[in-house]
């Protein structure tokens, strides 16, 4: 049989003779001891196999039950507390974290090993008599989850004051009396705050051995009655479901009250009509919907607080480019480069094809040029030439000619309608180099010490780039500070990515400036219950399900893009026509070519004058 440990998450172990010499003038074992021993063997080896067990017991219990014949019928490890001996310290000395709170002491059963456990800790007691050698190591595994109670007359005092750090999440009560007390037993404070709980009151059977009952209790039920599981049968137990029933699976139509703050979009706020609204909101209406309860919210709590989502920025959006320069704008500067070399290239060769003809065409290079020009513009050569080859080169370029300039034109309806705004700032890299500065809220936020403490060069770049900025009590607690600071250009915003479109929703400024895709500093959002809250693992798998179906973040995007589409300015999602300002490139290009017109015109004016003709 494996080592046994002794289990003292509570208490000390009590200084008493060898479980042997206790035992060996015990009578005969009764039948409800006979009944329990077989009972304990078929759940532990059933519904409760392969879980970590610890066993709670009050010395004046061992004179209804042999412990040791019940630690010898346990297959796997398991943790034994015992109450009630001369070395118990009493709930008085657990309400703290156990400081200094270790007594030591001989272990009465010599199949169970000599260790104390202490806060999810275990204090080894080496195996010889020198009791001053203490030290500590980590449990393998996790520590125990089922803690299984035998009461009697006499109740364990952890089940009735447990100490406020300790919380099973399982307990399962056994009872060596036939007088069964289940309403006491489900109004003890670790049987409330426990999630799953089941009680076994035995009965007697005429004229057979007795049997145990199986107990339960729903607390949210209307009904407040126990719930009788039926009698105990290995074949109907079999599971750790069909023995611990999910207590809390309906809430009954209760009233759950929330924490809460009404001024933390987009998690919780005031809508139009100053009624809640926010992801959280959303989920709450969900999880009550599905387990049966209602829930009330507050618009402030000092003690409220939630894990925030990720950090991201808010930079100063750039301003158009010129609208002068439109006309360059439907190409990016290397496919102008390409197109201004194909040309060269095209006129050189068709240049330099012309000489190959058995007749040779009456073409300068200024000529050949000009005919390469033509099929950019629209225009066709006053004069085919007759050679077929130099006809096919023609065509060839032709073709290439209308595809380049329907892709102009194409783009060119795109710019003269939508502004063009200079390269921004996406990612973390460009910022940590660009010229802007951080600004953020000083409220304690723990990111000014992270960036400046990160092993990253680009993290530690920004940090030293920060800016903090006081918290006000008026208006938006000191953010319109930093974003006049971005509106000036001389910093990016830092904040959480939603509480930041929402915050510059709210000012009306969601047209001047835009928000970096890169973010930082991950955080999961989440609610907080209060310790060993019982039916928190309920909410939990709910909340489980909301999240992994995308609930939550559909949510999340929805109240995000209402909210942000309604901040923005009405006129950038109306049709525009077009102005006067939109074809400013096409009259400077034509103001341009009167220009040089009229410059060549004097040029040769002066030429021709010179030589003694006529002009006219």
């Amino acid at each position: 049989m494996k080592p046994l440990h002794a289990f003292s998450l509570l208490l000390a172990l009590c200084l008493e003779p060898p479980a042997r010499a206790r035992w060996s003038a015990r009578r005969t074992p009764d039948p409800l001891e006979a009944t329990t021993l077989t009972t304990v063997s078929e759940i532990f080896r059933g519904p409760l196999e392969g879980r970590r067990l610890s066993v709670m017991v009050d010395v004046d219990t061992e004179k209804s039950v042999d412990i040791d014949k019940l630690l010898s019928i346990m297959d796997d490890e398991v943790y034994l507390t015992r109450t009630g001996g001369e070395g118990d310290l009493g709930p008085e000395a657990f309400e703290s974290e156990l400081e200094g709170n270790i007594v030591e002491g001989e272990v009465p059963y010599e199949n169970v090993s000599r260790e104390l456990v202490v806060a999810g800790n275990i204090i080894e007691v080496g195996t010889t008599s020198n009791w001053a050698s203490l030290h500590f190591y980590e449990l393998p595994g996790l520590p125990p989850d089922v803690l299984v109670t035998l009461v009697d007359d006499q109740v364990p005092w952890p089940l009735v004051t447990p100490p406020p750090w300790w919380g099973p999440s399982t307990v399962l009560i056994i009872s060596l009396s036939f007088q069964c007390t289940a309403a006491r037993v489900f109004q003890m404070e670790l049987v409330e705050r426990t999630t799953w709980v089941a009680y076994l009151c035995p009965i007697q059977v005429p004229g057979d051995q007795p049997r145990f009952s199986v107990l339960s209790w729903q607390p949210f039920d209307p009904n407040q009655k126990l719930l009788s599981l039926g009698l105990w049968e290995p074949e109907s137990f079999s599971t750790f479901s069909q023995l611990f029933i999910d207590r809390f699976k309906s809430m009954g139509g209760h009233t759950l009250n929330v924490a809460s703050d009404d001024d933390d979009a987009p998690l919780l706020f005031l809508d139009e009509n100053d009624e809640f609204e926010g992801t959280c909101k959303r989920i709450l209406d969900a999880l009550a919907d599905t387990f049966n309860f209602t829930f009330t919210l507050t618009h402030g709590a000092p003690d409220y607080d939630t894990c925030n989502s990720q950090f991201g920025f808010a930079l100063p959006r750039p301003p158009p480019l010129p609208q002068w320069r439109s006309l360059v704008y439907p190409f990016t500067w290397l496919v102008w480069a390409g197109v201004g070399g194909i040309l060269i290239f095209t006129g050189l060769v068709y240049f330099l094809l012309t000489y190959t003809q058995p007749v040779s065409p009456d073409v300068s290079l200024p000529g050949a040029f000009g005919v390469i020009m033509m099929g950019l513009v629209n225009q066709a050569p006053t004069k085919i030439p007759a050679s077929w080859s130099l006809r096919m080169f023609l065509a060839g370029w032709w073709i290439t000619a209308y595809i380049i300039v329907i892709s102009y034109n194409c783009n060119l309806i795109a710019v003269l309608t939508v502004p063009v705004y200079p390269k921004r700032i996406h990612t973390l890299e460009q910022l940590a180099v660009s010229h802007y500065r951080l600004c953020m809220l000083d409220y304690g936020e723990f990111v000014p010490d992270a960036l400046l403490e990160s092993a990253e060069p680009m993290m530690s770049s920004l940090g030293r780039k920060m800016d903090l900025v006081p918290v006000t009590d008026e208006g938006y607690y000191g953010q319109e500070d930093c974003a006049a600071h971005v509106l000036d250009d001389r910093n990016a915003h830092i904040e959480t990515y939603a509480y930041l479109k929402l915050t510059y929703a709210d000012m009306e400024l969601l047209d001047s400036v835009y928000f970096m895709k890169a973010q930082i500093y991950e955080g999961n959002l989440a609610f907080f219950y209060q310790k060993h809250t019982p039916w928190r693992r309920v909410l939990d798998r709910g909340l489980q399900r909301l999240v992994e179906s995308g609930f939550v973040a559909h949510w999340q995007n929805d109240i995000i893009d209402r909210y942000t589409k309604a901040g923005k300015v009405e006129r950038d999602s109306s049709p525009q026509p077009l102005a006067l300002g939109h074809l400013q490139g096409v009259f400077f290009l034509y103001g341009l070519g009167l220009a040089t017109a009229c410059l060549i015109f004097l040029v040769e004016y002066r030429l021709i004058k010179r030589k003694g003709h006529r002009v006219f």
